[in-house]
């Protein structure tokens, strides 16, 4: 004679190992997604970031940098049209790179979010600061390099110390 088939069992060992399986897929497209982007606390090393900042990794670097490196970005002028800018209700009026990222109050400012502009001198500040560049020598290359008549003339910034 033969054995009943315990089906219900079957179908229950069934159904947990498809969930399993499921949520499986699910964290580790997650995690796939989430380390693909770059977006992980060694990146902003403890700096506490506005969640708009994490839009990009370029964008998460760039903000990690204005709060870490202020000083610098401080000597550092935007050649985004900042300095005179109308954003809705507000005009924006930048005095250096800084103000892009954070306002003189502390706050964070959501600019350079949307600004390709900020963000790509900021991280040439960043790129060049940890490659053990001068503070002037930074700024000299940014300016060469913005300075070509293709962008707004830059904010009115001080020069760093020498």
């Amino acid at each position: 004679m033969k054995k009943p088939r315990n089906s219900h069992k079957e179908e229950n060992t069934s159904k947990t190992i498809t969930i399993v399986v499921i949520i499986a897929f699910i964290v580790g497209v997650g995690g796939l997604i989430f380390f693909l982007t770059g977006a992980t606390k060694a990146d902003t090393a403890g700096v506490q970031i506005p969640s708009y900042a994490y839009a990009t990794p370029e964008l998460t670097q760039a903000y990690v940098t204005a709060v870490k490196l202020g000083d610098l970005f401080e000597h550092i002028p935007c050649y985004c049209g900042c300095d005179n800018m109308v954003m809705g209700a507000t005009t924006l009026r930048h005095k250096h790179l800084r103000n892009c990222f954070i306002r003189d109050d502390g706050s964070f400012e959501p600019h350079a979010a949307g600004c390709n502009t900020c963000v790509d001198i900021a991280n040439q500040a960043y790129d060049m600061y940890k490659n053990n560049y001068k503070p002037i020598d930074i700024r000299n290359a940014i300016d060469q390099r913005y300075s070509t008549g293709q962008y707004p003339p830059p904010t009115k910034t001080p020069m760093p110390p020498v």
